[in-house]
């Protein structure tokens, strides 16, 4: 199947439909399962070339959220949405950014690249995890099949030699948002060609945000008995570098995760009054589950009980309101949602600055004296995740770390040099 994918690709590319559709004029593919595949063609201005297929509801919700301008505009929230994309892509691309195992597989396939940006990258892209090599053969399949499918409509548009746009029009395109709108549907026939119709986006599904709350109301009653001080500035964001589970190098870097690689979120909480960061949680898996959010509010309950039980718990979004606002009432304390949080911009845009900080360009001694810094700034490891201690403790044994700085880091981790 995947030899069968690249020389699908190869004809897509040559039929450069790209020229002709806008990456707003959806279409649809029925797929084996009976569900439908949302198929979005990149490549009108000329830059990324590709072919994005996204799997059914969840899919389409990935497609919305990436486009949707009603979302907050700030850097992380950008980024956290170009993360969040559910789909199935066929790119072109030039040979010096292909992989190794890229070059093999199209060798294998016989497909032949000799033209800018044509040689075919295949990657399935998760939520929030590191988009990787498709290894699924449904996947493979999916992504064929929308292949195929864009040959067809390609041969249509161009049997109309006179106005694509017209050509278009006739096959039900148009340019638009992803709602309140019908799409062409195709759908393969046993004798290989396609069916067209048309079908109705559906309207966007009403999820409910996970809002839990303490079963023991004894262990509530304990919370409560903590003396209340002061305000406390709350946000959740997408970590901007990806994290693997496995066993790190001296570098703090995994060789060999397990697993897909994958954005964590980070909940950072900030003393309203002077700035200082009393806790930080990081997740231990992609996007926000049960599991996650049963981390997220232990870690709420860890700032109560180790730091202070603030008289109010300011928050800048829904999400956060509803995943906190009933153990907040249950503890007594006070949500409110506030959108200028000036502490915990300052606290996350350093964090990032930090995680963000091109390693290449960099002097990793520098990097290590300013990590440092930083820690003994905001007293030490006690807010730090237990992993990223574990990482901390490694790189004591990095070439790159001074002797000086080897001790401050011992130090403020608790061992002995």
């Amino acid at each position: 199947m995947r030899n069968k994918v690249y020389r699908l690709a190869a004809e897509f590319r040559s039929a450069a439909i790209w020229k002709y559709m806008y990456d707003s004029e959806l279409f649809a593919v029925k797929l084996p399962d009976g569900s439908l595949g949302y198929c979005c063609v990149l490549g009108n201005l000329g830059k990324m070339l590709a072919l994005a297929v996204y799997p059914g509801d969840a899919g389409l919700a990935s497609y919305r959220k990436l486009g949707d301008t009603r979302e907050d505009t700030d850097l992380f929230r950008i980024k956290e949405r170009i993360m969040s994309q559910d789909c199935i892509m066929c790119a072109f691309d030039n040979k010096e950014e292909m992989e190794e195992r890229d070059l093999e597989d199209i060798r294998k396939s016989g497909v032949k690249c000799r033209a800018k940006q044509s040689y075919p990258l295949l990657r399935r892209y998760r939520p929030y995890c590191v988009p990787g090599f498709i290894d699924d053969q449904s996947d493979l399949e999916i992504l064929g099949l929308a292949l195929e499918a864009g040959l067809n409509i390609a041969a249509k548009i161009k049997a109309n030699t006179r106005n694509a746009q017209f050509a278009k029009m006739g096959l039900g395109f148009a340019e638009g948002i992803p709602f309140d709108r019908t799409i062409p549907l195709l759908e393969k026939r046993s004798d290989g060609d396609f069916s067209w119709s048309m079908v109705g986006l559906p309207a966007p599904s009403d999820k409910q945000s996970l809002t839990p709350v303490l079963a023991n109301e004894l262990q509530a009653q304990m919370y409560k008995k903590i003396r209340k001080s002061g305000a406390v500035e709350c946000e959740l964001f997408m970590c901007p570098k990806p994290v693997a589970h496995g066993v790190a190098n001296k570098d703090g870097k995994v060789s060999e995760p397990e697993g897909m690689p994958f954005f964590p979120f980070m909940m950072l909480y900030v003393d309203h009054a002077d700035g200082l960061v009393l806790h930080c949680v990081v997740t231990s898996e992609p996007g926000i589950n049960a599991k996650t959010t049963s981390e997220l509010t232990e870690g709420l309950l860890t700032c109560i009980s180790q730091y202070k039980r603030p008289l109010k718990l300011f928050v800048r979004h829904q999400r956060v309101y509803a995943l906190f606002s009933g153990i907040a009432e249950q503890v007594g304390v006070k949500l409110e949602i506030k959108h200028n949080l000036p502490f915990v911009d300052e606290a996350a845009k350093d964090m990032y600055q930090t995680l963000e900080g091109d390693d290449d360009e960099s002097n990793p001694a520098d990097e290590i004296a300013k990590l440092l810094n930083k820690l003994e700034a905001t007293g030490g490891c006690d807010a730090v995740p237990n992993f990223m201690v574990d990482q901390l403790k490694n790189l004591a044994d990095s070439e790159f770390i001074t002797a000086e700085d080897k001790e401050r880091l011992l130090r403020l981790i608790g061992a002995k040099p």
